[in-house]
């Protein structure tokens, strides 16, 4: 019973963090993004398409984890600034996959360069095996949720 209740007080403490962390991590991008006229949400959809490749406005939205409409509203923006292209969607005539342009493609390099840095410094004093634990915990939750949102 002893285990049975340490283990539920650190799950509650997970998620009683996550929060706080996020709130964190957003406003240390949003200063990171001051000067770059770059919004969060935009430089999320950068990294989805630095990671990801080309893809449809459902398929970031997907994977971003937001509605069809606010990432539709994401890719007119970021197109307007000249940080993604649009190429034809072999697969759908109709629906048109984005990619990141050449300014794109650097502007995103350079932000999460940047982040790394501050994440390292953030971190410096756990182990690997904390890290890759903690990693494994947020992935779990990110699945878990990510599947959620499909259902």
């Amino acid at each position: 019973m002893e285990a049975s209740m340490g283990r539920e007080q650190d799950i509650k403490a997970i998620t009683d963090l996550i929060r706080p962390v996020f709130h964190g991590l957003y406003k240390a991008a949003e200063e990171n993004l001051k000067t770059r006229s770059l919004s969060v949400p935009q430089r999320g959809m950068l990294q989805c398409l630095l990671e990801q490749g080309a893809q449809t406005v459902p398929m970031l939205a997907q994977r971003l984890l937001v509605q069809r409409q606010f990432a539709l509203r994401l890719v007119n923006e970021l197109e307007r600034l000249e940080l993604l292209e649009r190429e034809p969607n072999p697969s759908h005539k109709r629906s048109d996959r984005f990619r990141l342009s050449e300014s794109g493609a650097r502007l995103i390099a350079e932000v999460l360069a940047i982040e790394a840095n501050v994440s390292a410094q953030a971190l410096s004093q756990r182990s690997d095996e904390e890290l890759g634990a903690a990693a494994r915990v947020l992935s779990e939750l990110r699945s878990y949720f990510s599947a959620e949102g499909s259902r």
